[in-house]
């Protein structure tokens, strides 16, 4: 909570939008949405595609290498 109003705070007064521009990809198959992600090519990824969602969360947590990293879901995309 203490993070929350010092963030709160420092952005008191500053016209939006922050920053210059939103760029979206989309990326339908699974393999390469997963290797752009990995490979930062892209800062989030909707869904963590189910082929990788064991590499993602082994043992039920995030991988070292993705931790900064944002996944806004970890419920599996289907593969249909």
């Amino acid at each position: 909570m203490r993070e929350d109003a010092s963030i709160a705070a420092k952005m008191r007064g500053k016209r939006l939008p922050l920053i210059d521009r939103v760029e979206v990809y989309i990326i339908e198959e699974p393999q390469p949405r997963w290797l752009a992600f990995l490979n930062r090519e892209h800062d989030l990824i909707e869904r963590v595609p189910a082929e990788y969602v064991t590499s993602r969360y082994p043992r039920g947590s995030s991988r070292p290498t993705c931790r900064s990293r944002r996944s806004s879901s970890i419920a599996p995309t289907s593969s249909t």
